[in-house]
This record gives C-alpha cells, structure tokens and sequence, in this order.
C-alpha cells in the first residue's frame, strides 16, 4: 500500500533551529585556517572576523575556533553510527590540533545542505572529520563530502538525523528532523528493528515528499502490510529526557492493521 495524503498549509509560526557542526583539524593558528579556506575553496568562502561566508550564495556561518580537546577521540568512537568508522582515522582525530565550530540557522532542506557545503569547506581546508549536533553523528571527510555531493534528498536525512535512539518501555524515534524544518518520529513496536525502520521510513516520507501531514491520516510502507495512524505527540518533551525537543514537535505512529 502506498502512503495517502491531503494536502493543507503549513504552519508558519516555527522559529527556525541552530544547527551546529564540529570539525578538528591539524591547523596550528587561526590564520592559518583563514588560509588554507582560501587556497582550498579559490575565495569560494571566506573566513573574516567571526564568521565563514560562501561568496556565491552570501550564505553566512558564524565560526568559533577551540583548543584541542583530549576527549574528542573518545566522543567520535563512541557515536552512534561511529562503526562506519577505521581505526587510523580515530587516531587522526585524536591527533588534532585545534576545533571549528559552525554554527548556522537551520530548519530547511535548503539551509541543511548550506551548512553542510560549510562544513565541507573546512574538511577540504584540512579538517580531518566531522561531528554533527545535536544528532550526534560523526563523519570522515570523504563519507561527508561524498553525501554532501549525492543528488538525492535523503542524503540530508543520513548527515543530519538519527533514527534508532529509544528508551527503556522500547520506545524508539528519530533526532535531527528540525534541521530540515520537519517534525521527529516516535514509535512503540514489540520489535525494535521494525521501529526502526518505520521510523526512518516515515521520516525519510516526509522529507522526499515535502508533504503536509494530517494527524488522523494513515501510513504504510510500499509492499508491507502493515498500517499505522498518524497522530501528533503532543508533549514529546515530558516522555523523553533526552534529545532535547524538536521545536516542530514529533508525529507518533500508532498500528492499526
């Protein structure tokens, strides 16, 4: 069964989320990264005061520079998705000399893959890796830019959200939606493997649809049986401690069939 929707206009009320992205690298001084953007990018960005600026777009990102930090190792290994990552990269991690952060408004698809370009320049410019908050999700340079260079919508979805957190009652659900303006997804299944992959399934729906979504409506996976009620959690915050809320809010599904 395929997923059906109506249509109807989006709320216009949200305030749009920060975005923030963290990249080590092996530069030794501020100017040096100033530098190195420079030459990597051919002015393409530029890095001024406190800020990274994509010259062709006026795109701005505000920027802070940290001193090495000897747990970030630990950090990156410990990610959620850190097994897609090799052992000589972590010791690379480990070996940095200063951090970037970037920082940028977010909430839409458009804004997600600007800071992403952002964070690209830099891993050009040196960075050795990349670590995404608040999602959590850490990158090697090439796993970045490879994503960052797909064509695909969903390629935002695997940089900027998480979909297997869960709780102790088995609820599982999605962090990250609110970079691409969208609401996060919970869901209580006795199998946490098909919560999770309803999760992202329905997740991934929204962003590769731009669809507005009705509480009430229902929702399948194409050429699964099963069929779920769509229903707005109304205090996402009281029933989980930790992401912080997604200012959207979060969509819960519920099995019907």
């Amino acid at each position: 069964m395929l997923p059906l929707f109506q249509k109807k206009n989006s709320p216009s009320t949200f305030l749009s989320p920060k975005t923030i992205l963290c990249i080590p690298g092996p530069w030794t001084s501020r100017s040096e990264i100033v530098t190195t953007i420079a030459k990597s990018k051919r002015n393409e960005f530029i890095f001024t005061g406190k800020v990274l600026l994509n010259r062709k777009t006026n795109a701005a990102f505000e920027i802070e520079v940290l001193e090495h930090d000897f747990h970030l190792k630990d950090v990156f290994n410990q990610a959620i998705n850190a097994d897609k990552l090799t052992k000589v990269f972590l010791e690379d991690i480990g070996q940095h000399q200063l951090i970037v952060k970037v920082r940028a408004k977010t909430g839409s698809a458009s804004r997600a893959k600007a800071i992403a370009a952002a964070g690209n320049a830099l891993l050009e410019a040196g960075g050795i890796g990349l670590k995404v908050e608040p999602a959590g999700k850490v990158f090697s340079k090439e796993q970045w830019s490879s994503l960052l260079t797909a064509s695909h919508s969903s390629k935002l979805y695997d940089m900027f959200v998480v979909d297997g957190l869960h709780d102790r009652k088995g609820t599982v659900y999605s962090n990250g939606m609110h970079t691409l303006g969208l609401k996060d997804v919970i869901v209580n299944l006795k199998s946490s493997k098909e919560a999770k992959h309803l999760v992202s399934a329905f997740a991934r729906f929204q962003l590769e649809n731009n669809s507005d979504i009705v509480p009430g409506q229902t929702f399948s996976i194409k050429d699964e049986n099963s069929v779920f009620r769509i229903q707005e959690e109304l205090e996402p915050a009281m029933k989980l401690s930790s992401p912080p809320p997604n200012p959207y809010g979060m969509w819960r599904l519920e099995r019907v069939s």
